[in-house]
């Protein structure tokens, strides 16, 4: 939410895609309108670019391949797991994990405002 899809963990900005109605954006400003000279997409690539050149060839994993999460414990939409609606396996690194059984009931809390 707080990306505005403007950052790599949205799947269509890492792509290089733009976000349309099959995702389910808040606030998105990964948009044909921000794709202007000027527009904030347009200045984010930039940014990324110059930082860090191949920031948009990165390879995204498949679902069931496992995450590597260190920080949100698997419970936020950054992990590749808990977006794709299935616990965390053997296959996985992440760190502190709470993404286990009864993961439907922990991903209706987390997604409440």
């Amino acid at each position: 939410v707080k990306s505005r899809c403007l950052k790599l963990y949205c799947d269509c900005f890492q792509t290089g895609a733009l976000c349309n109605t099959s995702c389910k954006c808040v606030k998105c400003l990964n948009t044909q309108s921000q794709n202007k000279p000027g527009g904030r997409l347009k200045m984010a690539k930039r940014d990324y670019l110059l930082r860090k050149p191949g920031s948009f060839g990165k390879k995204e994993k498949k679902s069931g391949e496992g995450c590597s999460c260190k920080n949100n414990r698997c419970l936020k939409k950054y992990c590749n797991c808990f977006r794709n609606s299935i616990s965390c396996s053997i296959k996985c690194f992440c760190v502190d994990c709470a993404n286990h059984l009864g993961i439907n009931k922990q991903k209706s809390v987390a997604d409440d405002p």
